[in-house]
């Protein structure tokens, strides 16, 4: 019974179809934990839009391409498709480095 009424933790997401993100009241509260949450997330957003409209202008496909690599490395393997399920993810926190970088200097 008492479960049914306890808070997610960290309900953070990315709603691709509707270009939206959802943000916990963690977040909403904790700036310092929430920004860099929703830099992330917004880059889930953004990588929706690049990878359909112009991957090659933005680095898109080499982040993807250099993050399946280092993973393949990490593994000890020389098939980096196979580390593609890290792709979307490593391309949230690139961008989210990004965007927390920008942060910082204003």
């Amino acid at each position: 019974m008492c479960k049914r009424v306890q808070p997610e933790f960290f309900p953070d997401a990315a709603l691709g179809r509707s270009n939206q993100v959802r943000s916990g009241w963690q977040t909403n509260m904790f700036p310092e934990i929430g920004v860099p949450i929703l830099a992330h997330e917004l880059g889930h957003i953004v990588s929706g839009a690049v990878g359909k409209l112009a991957p090659e202008k933005v680095g898109y496909v080499q982040v993807r391409t250099c993050t399946m690599a280092g993973h393949a490395k990490l593994a000890g393997s020389d098939l980096p498709s196979n580390f593609d399920r890290y792709a979307e993810e490593d391309w949230a926190d690139a961008f989210a480095s990004r965007v927390l970088l920008n942060v910082e200097k204003s």
